[in-house]
């Protein structure tokens, strides 16, 4: 099919179209054509069963029909046996494949999948009644969703026209963007082209792919399919059988990503260019993250309370932010910005006028359209609502108080109570000028210090912010007002020992490589997301998160039918030694050596105290200097605990420019 692309005379083909849209439609029906001439049509069956297995079980089946004799019964239980054992046999050889490749995202599918045995959406409550048929839930998603959406009555108008030409792609950059683009089965998308045809067929569909998205970037315009998209109800959190409790993830077009993610990289360059987006900020950026947020508040919140100050964190929660922003504000604050006009141009085109079904199962709800918002799910969406809240830390500045973002979590922190409540009423201003709503009663403060703290109340347009007594979920780490880690350990260790339990109820691997592999896919991430910011020094909290791992080493020995009888044999150090893997508490102390060096080196941005002095010593022109405290929670805190491992460090190793020099050197430190 690659070479029937690269014989087509693309230039004369796509020459004589006037818009992008006969632009595109002409080379969907080319590409449509092509499908059905060398595309086989096959039904892939759901449950891959070899053959053999699946005759058996109709001779079985067939049996069963006739009369039952004692021969025929014993015949019948015999086949049940030997049934059970090819599946089981087959299933150890598909865990074995998935295991042995290189990426681990179809392990991980094959364990969510086999745990979570649930398929599609639930029955959905709807008033008083309850909907079972799927043509039902995507009307009622659909509803829902709708409803969301804000209607805007400014009409879009384009940018002036500036001096700054549109990007010219070549096909060159369409056949890297293609090369590098992740693996994809076929997709459900509007425009009937999987992502596994343009990988595949790169060399023959570079050049008319530039044609249109260079067509596009000059004229301000898009195609108009690639402004519907398909929604995906994503369960978030609660009860799911209440529509309001999912989000809805837009599934476009595959053109549509590539060409987004094109304006996307001119727009961060600009972006990074002009220093537009805030330090405040640490949501889909480079060199930002949840932990580089979380090290920085927890740095802040540790020096208040070693200098005995309390201070209050104040939570904020944006009612449905991505699917409010008005397109007509938006489109001001990039013009505001001086963006390049074809870029303004082109997404005012993309957002306008775009439509949206709602897929639940194989049923899809009539088409409704969606005036406002940044879609989720597309490539550019994230930027876009970067941008529209770019200017909240600016507008809402007040002296003695910290703000910290990532995307639409915000928390502001301060010790002075009158200058946090001034705070809270320029954001709900902020919030009233842009027409993104704050839901007050998803707020919630924090008060640092409980013994010496007043617990002052805020309010937000006049209603009490309420308290979050002892704790706060805070980007899925768990924040206590004492800053002692136990509630958040005892959480994360739980959740780690229950989703071990279920890994090895629904695994019937009994090979040690393969076990270890799964575990390390789907229970160790569960104890060791954005450790840096909770890693402990507690004998007591790092024996309890060890715990996860001494469980699964030692079930993985009892599963084995070569180690089972030596389990007393083997030390946890030794188990570890023997499966290849190093102790959670090793790896924690790499993280956190990994950030502080990745600090030190310039390769992220992250607020924390760091202590250098200039040195005389051969090899060093900079000496980090452990911070003084006085509590044990400043002690513990990354700023001291990092500082203080990286000074044991060799020389030699300090001074190196990649991170992987590090392993070997955390192992000396931490003994398994």
């Amino acid at each position: 099919m690659d070479i029937y692309f690269a014989n087509i005379n693309w230039h004369e083909v796509l020459g004589s179209c006037s818009s992008v849209d006969e632009l595109y439609n002409k080379f969907l029906a080319i590409v449509h054509y092509a499908i059905s001439v060398f595309v086989p049509f096959t039904c892939q069956s759901e449950a891959k069963i070899p053959l053999g297995i699946v005759k058996t079980i109709k001779l079985r089946e067939h049996l069963f029909k006739l009369p039952r004799t004692q021969q025929r019964v014993e015949f019948i239980a015999k086949l049940g046996r030997d049934i059970s054992k090819k599946l089981l046999k087959n299933r150890r050889q598909l865990e074995s494949r998935l295991a042995s490749k290189a990426s681990s995202k179809g392990l991980y599918r094959y364990v969510r999948h086999q745990i979570n045995h649930s398929q599609g959406i639930p029955a959905i409550h709807s008033g008083d009644s309850v909907i079972f048929d799927d043509s039902q839930k995507s009307a009622e998603f659909a509803g829902y969703f709708q409803s969301v959406y804000t209607p805007d009555d400014v009409k879009l108008t384009a940018a002036p026209p500036d001096h700054i030409p549109p990007k010219q792609i070549t096909p060159i950059d369409i056949y890297e963007l293609l090369c590098k683009w992740k693996k994809s089965s076929a997709n459900t998308s509007p425009d009937l082209i999987p992502y596994v045809l343009l990988k595949q067929c790169s060399t023959g569909l570079s050049l008319p792919i530039s044609i249109i998205f260079n067509a596009s970037l000059s004229s301000g315009t898009v195609p108009s399919l690639w402004r519907s998209g398909i929604l995906k109800p994503i369960f978030k959190k609660g009860d799911r059988s209440f529509v309001h409790n999912y989000r809805p993830i837009a599934l476009t077009c595959s053109l549509s990503k590539m060409c987004e993610h094109e304006v996307n990289v001119s727009l961060l360059a600009f972006l990074r260019e002009r220093g537009i987006l805030p330090p405040e900020q640490h949501g889909f950026r480079h060199g930002k993250s949840v932990t580089t947020n979380l090290v920085s508040f927890v740095d802040l919140i540790t020096k208040l309370i070693d200098s005995n100050i309390p201070a209050d964190a104040v939570y904020f929660d944006f009612e449905k932010a991505f699917d409010k922003v008005k397109h007509s504000i938006l489109a001001r604050k990039l013009k505001t910005l001086h963006c390049p006009a074809y870029l303004i141009n082109w997404i005012i085109d993309f957002l306008s006028h775009r439509l949206a079904q709602v897929q639940v199962g194989d049923c899809i709800s009539p088409p409704f359209t969606t005036p406002s918002g940044v879609p989720q799910g597309t490539v550019l969406g994230p930027t876009l609502f970067l941008i529209m809240i770019s200017d909240l830390p600016a507008f809402c500045k007040t002296d003695n108080v910290e703000c910290f973002m990532f995307a639409d979590d915000i928390k502001a922190v301060s010790s002075n109570y009158a200058c946090l409540q001034i705070f809270i009423d320029k954001l709900a201003e902020w919030s009233r000028l842009n027409e993104l709503p704050i839901a007050p009663h998803k707020c919630n403060v924090l008060h640092f210090l409980p013994a010496i703290n007043p617990s002052h109340a805020y309010t937000l347009n006049g209603i009490i912010i309420p308290d979050s007594c002892t704790s706060v979920r805070d980007l899925g780490v768990t924040m206590s007002n004492n800053m002692s880690w136990k509630p958040h350990i005892a959480n994360i260790v739980s959740k780690a020992m229950s989703a071990l339990y279920c890994l090895f109820k629904a695994v019937k691997s009994r090979n040690p490589n393969i076990l270890i592999k799964m575990y390390t896919v789907y229970v160790r991430p569960l104890v060791e997301f954005a450790s840096p910011a909770f890693n402990p020094t507690s004998k007591m909290l790092t024996k309890q998160l060890e715990s996860v791992q001494k469980r699964a080493t030692r079930r993985i020995f009892l599963r084995s039918p070569l180690l089972r009888g030596s389990t007393s044999q083997f030390s946890y150090s030794d188990r570890c030694k023997l499966f290849g893997i190093s102790s959670l508490a090793s790896r924690r102390l790499y993280f956190d050596l990994k950030l502080f060096h990745q600090k030190l080196s310039g390769d992220i941005d992250c607020n924390f105290e760091l202590l250098l002095a200039d040195s005389k010593t051969r090899g060093r022109s900079r000496k980090v200097i452990i911070p003084k405290c006085r509590r044990s929670t400043r002690r513990s805190s990354f700023a001291i605990r990092a500082s203080s491992a990286f000074t044991k460090l060799p020389r030699k190793t300090q001074v190196v420019t990649k991170h992987s020099s590090l392993i070997s050197e955390v192992s000396k430190l931490v003994p398994n």
